[in-house]
């Protein structure tokens, strides 16, 4: 038996999923990132979306310091294969290159409620803006200029009051209530 399994026998729902999702990131060296834990017979609802957005930058890197001293990395793949779980990436949140997990994975009724369609519309445009005007240089004023791109990026979608507020509150409240 892996020895992964082992632990997550031994932790209650909410620390196996944290486990999971640390395992997950460890494999795939994304230490910190967040990320979104969920079964394979589940569907992807709004309480979990909430849940991802209402988590600061620090949560994940806490829950990965506390289980990858634990995590060995020749066991992990097997112990990912052998759950019942699907563990998908909010890179998107640290940076406007990187691949939208969360937009791919989710539903069109997520993406419009929490704004996912409009982060990828605004993800593309920052993306033809950094290659026509930057066009992907390695000089140090193109750096600094991404950096700067890449700051207003992450002041606007890594912050939770972007992709929900009161009034989409009372909209998804609508929504729900039909």
């Amino acid at each position: 038996m892996n020895k992964l399994l082992s632990i997550i026998n031994e932790l209650d729902d909410t620390s196996s999923d944290e486990f999971i999702g640390a395992c997950a990131a460890k494999l795939r060296h994304l230490k910190g990132v967040p990320r979104l834990v969920l079964s394979n017979t589940s569907k992807l609802k709004t309480r979990h979306i909430k849940f991802l957005f209402a988590k600061d930058e620090n949560y994940y890197s806490k829950i990965d310091e506390k289980y990858f001293n634990l995590i060995e990395e020749d066991c992990v793949q097997e112990f990912l294969n052998e759950i019942d779980c699907v563990v998908v990436f909010d890179l998107c949140r640290m940076s406007f290159l990187e691949n939208d997990e969360l937009f791919n994975f989710a539903p069109n009724k997520i993406k419009k409620i929490f704004k996912l369609n409009q982060r990828n519309e605004e993800k593309n445009n920052f993306i033809q803006s950094n290659i026509k005007h930057l066009d992907n240089s390695k000089n140090v004023t193109s750096q600094v200029i991404f950096e700067k791109l890449n700051a207003m990026w992450q002041s606007k979608w890594n912050n939770s009051e972007t992709y929900l507020n009161e009034y989409d509150e009372q909209i998804i409240n609508n929504i729900l209530n039909v």
